[in-house]
């Protein structure tokens, strides 16, 4: 089946000229009730009691977006909300429907079309420039609901994967307790004196086409490091950085900018570097089994830390030193050791089920990648 290519600004409404941002103090003065969603580039990120738009809508990211090939920029709204100027918004014509134009801009790579080195952005104009297939409304009807169902058993694939999270975090709480609160009186030391805590390079090396992946917390997601997307650095950068933060198996890694937190024990010997990212090594589980402190950093208690010491105003970091000084309540090490094999149980499991995801998600893109060629049949 062949269909016409056109370009996006032909087949929807922009309605960027509604949209409006709000500073702080204007933000507080109408988020009392926080009512109605408060959409920026990525999402929703708060609350507020007025609205611009009561109606469907598509929200592309216009700047600090994500733009590659099976990354998503644009997210599909219906009701009152209030939109700011860091994403665009469209509105459906009866040439295309929001929810086909939301799956093609979310499978395509549309990195050609973003200025910008520090922070990418999409202007209006590329927007309205990027060419998609268009096939007819029932047929876009038909391809969306293929998708949906595709993305339905993604999602739970995923909350499965949640609940076995919630296990766990379920059982260190019943073994070790709130360990804000501290109801055992472990013994509390700083983590430096625990294990060796080092973080991973803060420069930008030049990347390359192929080497070795540098990993970021954009990396790090679900308790494992997906490599996909990893942009690459050379054999040189690769190895003056592993000079001081080489990660090897058993080792834990931890996002310290941004989204704090999301460790991630490494259960790999493949190789790759680190930027941004803290590391925890374990040269003696004497004392702290790396499955025990990855149980901290998962809980209450680490985000609770968080909160008292982490610097920044919209983006939040984390210091190397103050990692360091962390206070870490220690439970004798047979208390730590019966968790990791309870931990280590349910992680096998983890593995399982996120291959299976993995499955699904390529499935998926097979799928997409075929539809919007006209190759799909069935």
């Amino acid at each position: 089946m062949t269909y016409t290519m056109v370009h996006l600004g032909e087949i929807t409404i922009n309605a960027d000229s509604r949209r409006k941002p709000l500073n702080e103090r204007q933000r507080a003065a109408i988020s009392k009730e926080k009512r109605y969603p408060y959409i920026g580039a990525n999402n929703i990120i708060d609350y507020v009691d007025e609205y611009l738009f009561d109606e469907k809508i598509l929200c592309v990211a216009e700047d600090g977006g994500y733009w590659g090939a099976g990354e998503h920029c644009a997210f599909l709204y219906e009701g009152k909300c209030w939109v700011n100027n860091h994403a665009h918004v469209l509105l459906e014509t009866s040439h295309a429907k929001l929810e086909y134009v939301r799956f093609y801009l979310n499978h395509a790579d549309l990195s050609s079309h973003i200025t910008g080195t520090t922070r990418g952005k999409l202007t209006k104009a590329d927007l309205e420039r990027i060419i998609l297939p268009l096939p007819s409304i029932p047929e876009q009807e038909k391809l969306v609901a293929i998708f949906q169902e595709a993305d339905d058993l993604i999602n739970k694939r995923k909350e499965a994967l949640l609940l076995q999270d919630q296990l766990l975090q379920s059982y260190f709480h019943e073994r070790f307790g709130d360990l804000v609160q501290n109801p055992k009186s472990f013994e509390i030391f700083p983590l430096q004196e625990l294990c060796d805590v080092r973080d991973g390079t803060h420069e930008s090396p030049r990347y390359v086409q192929a080497g070795y992946p540098l990993i970021t917390s954009r990396n790090l997601a679900g308790g494992d490091i997906d490599f996909r997307g990893a942009k690459c650095i050379s054999e040189k950068d690769f190895h003056e950085i592993n000079k001081r933060s080489k990660v090897d198996r058993g080792d834990i890694l931890l996002p310290m900018i941004g989204t704090i937190g999301n460790p991630v024990l490494v259960q790999t010997d493949a190789a790759f570097a680190i930027k941004n990212v803290a590391l925890l090594k374990f040269p003696d589980q004497g004392r702290i089994t790396n499955r025990y402190m990855k149980g901290v950093l998962d809980s209450h208690y680490f985000t609770n830390w968080v909160e008292k010491v982490h610097r920044g105003g919209t983006q939040r970091f984390i210091s190397l030193g103050d990692l360091r000084a962390m206070p870490i309540p220690l439970p004798p090490l047979r208390e730590q050791m019966a968790f990791g094999q309870l931990a280590e149980h349910i992680e096998r499991q983890k593995r399982m089920m996120q291959a299976q995801l993995t499955a699904l998600e390529e499935q998926a893109q097979s799928i997409r990648h075929c539809a919007f060629q006209g190759k799909l049949t069935g």
